[in-house]
């Protein structure tokens, strides 16, 4: 509905010094010679990606994928106009995709346009366990999203220190920069013998 932009042509380069439309914003630059490099930086303040699907979906027909739930994220591209590399972070919040009820989606990611391989991507279920996803998406066949979300690689989150291991079954956050995960740790006894115990862990960042 709004749109502001504060731009330059100089250099032969299309310089936006800031722009700002709807929960987007960013700043970046596009060569208008020679190779056309672009080197871009745009944030993703806070947005409901109902109205977002229903922006994409008359495009590539994902009315009956509808996922619910407010997504934020920064994403930085550069290189060529046509094929640039992309690296960025996506979050979102108290939603649903399909059968799906989640508290939390954070994805790390990067890849030359259209394939994006997920660096880490951590699923917090509203009610269940905590679990990575691993794989790559194809932005250019966008209309088989949810196709290509099922054959994403899913793994609980686990972690090892010596003979330990942690199996992260449910992991939530508060306001207060705390983290409050319930763990299956698996050790050994006085023995050798394995043990498992269930836990709650508490985190505080400071």
């Amino acid at each position: 509905r709004d749109l502001y932009l504060k731009f330059a042509v100089k250099d032969r380069k299309f310089l936006v010094d800031t722009f700002w439309l709807g929960a987007l914003s960013g700043k970046g630059e596009f060569g208008l010679s020679g190779e056309k490099r672009m080197n871009v930086f745009i944030e993703l303040l806070s947005a409901d990606l109902e109205g977002i699907t229903a922006f994409i979906a008359p495009r590539v027909k994902l009315r009956s994928f509808a996922p619910t739930g407010v997504l934020t994220g920064a994403v930085d591209l550069s290189g060529p106009w046509g094929r640039p590399l992309v690296k960025g972070r996506l979050a979102a919040y108290d939603g649903e995709i399909k059968a799906l009820s989640y508290e939390s989606i954070v994805l790390d990611f990067e890849g030359t346009y259209p394939v994006m391989r997920l660096r880490e991507g951590i699923v917090t279920q509203a009610e269940g366990m905590s679990f990575k996803v691993t794989g790559a998406i194809d932005l250019s066949d966008l209309a088989n999203l949810g196709v290509q979300i099922r054959l994403l690689d899913k793994a609980a989150i686990a972690s090892a220190t010596g003979e330990r291991r942690e199996w992260v079954f449910k992991r939530m956050r508060s306001d207060n920069d705390s983290t409050t995960e319930l763990k299956y740790f698996l050790t050994k006894d006085d023995r050798g013998d394995p043990e498992g115990v269930l836990g709650v862990q508490k985190k505080i960042d400071f």
